[in-house]
């Protein structure tokens, strides 16, 4: 197969923040494989539902990553740089099956986010061999994991011509170390989606994230990069409640969106023994809702998104508006 490129620029304005570049990479085909380099958000090729382990909205990272399909599977794994003069990475990977059962879409998902002394058999980029077994190899209580947190997920999509649902669990602290103290740090999403007639779609979305996930005993392996979280979008100790309503006309879509947020104090020493239960808004420390109005066009090798954002805080009741407008050209 000859190889072939692609390359991709995303221009982004938002108030207050401005003009900026948000990515800026080449995808790669070659011998059935999808390569990208450069900077991009982590989107997980099979995984567009997937919001808790790797947020497709969340920060743009420079990375390495690939896919591959297979006969009975899809593999993809990534290399992701985090910055800090090159001593911070994301090591992901994921394989994905939907043939087993029809029309049901399994998913199982590592990450880990390791620094200054990181195991070297991560950075080979590869699907097949568990990071956990790595783990193993070279014994739980090595220098390596000191330097690093691990993450799984699992996730599953079924749909039909009626509706489309979907779940994914994330668990945090994988695998528990008999050292450790914290307590139980999950994270849990589940969503349907129903269309109405041909062009009309309504959607339902209940997620909530344990207090304590996404943290860390040592601040360089905070599941963040540049102050955003690359799961949940609100971090810890979060729930949030969401309803979208859209419109698909040929290669346009109109979007409105509800999200009431409620996030904790994401206190973790209120249960200090592992695997005590997930602690989860012992408090509302702060309560939002979000209403969004978003308009998408996808033609001719470019892309448009305009969203129009309004913001209320239920605890200090203030109002905030944001507006942005995305762009995004393959040349």
């Amino acid at each position: 197969m000859r190889t072939r490129a692609e390359s991709y620029v995303t221009l982004k304005y938002e108030t207050k923040e401005g003009l900026s570049l948000e990515e800026l990479y080449t995808k790669i085909f070659k011998n059935d494989y999808y390569i990208y380099l450069g900077q991009k958000h982590i989107e997980l090729v099979n995984g567009s539902q997937i919001k808790l382990l790797a947020n497709k909205n969340g920060p743009s990272t420079p990375m390495f990553y690939y896919n591959k399909e297979h006969k009975y599977f899809t593999g993809e794994a990534g290399l992701i740089f985090l910055g800090e003069n090159n001593s911070r990475y994301m090591f992901i990977h994921r394989l994905t099956n939907n043939s087993l059962i029809p029309n049901l879409q399994i998913g199982i998902s590592e990450s880990a986010i390791a620094h200054n002394k990181i195991n070297p058999l991560y950075y080979i980029p590869q699907y097949y061999v568990p990071y956990y077994a790595i783990k193993k190899l070279f014994g739980l209580k090595n220098e390596y994991n000191y330097y690093e947190d691990s993450y799984i997920g699992i996730d599953l999509k079924y749909n039909n011509d009626d509706f489309t649902v979907y779940g994914e669990l994330l668990v945090d602290e994988y695998p528990y170390q008999d050292f450790a103290t914290n307590p139980d740090k999950r994270a849990h999403l589940v969503g349907i989606k129903v269309p109405i007639k041909d062009r009309y779609w309504v959607g339902l979305e209940y997620s909530n994230v344990y207090a304590g996930v996404y943290e860390h005993r040592l601040e360089k392996n905070r599941y963040e990069y540049l102050g955003k979280y690359i799961g949940h979008q609100y971090g810890p100790d979060t729930v949030q409640y969401q309803i979208k309503f859209g419109i698909n006309r040929k290669n346009k879509k109109y979007i409105f969106n509800f999200a009431n947020i409620k996030n904790g104090p994401n206190n973790i020493n209120a249960a200090p023994n592992v695997g005590d239960g997930g602690i989860l808004l012992k408090s509302i420390e702060s309560e939002i809702n979000e209403y969004s109005l978003k308009y998408q066009l996808d033609k001719d090798e470019k892309y448009y998104e305009i969203k129009l954002e309004y913001i209320e805080n239920l605890n200090e009741e203030t109002q905030n508006y944001k507006f942005y407008l995305k762009t995004k050209y393959k040349f």
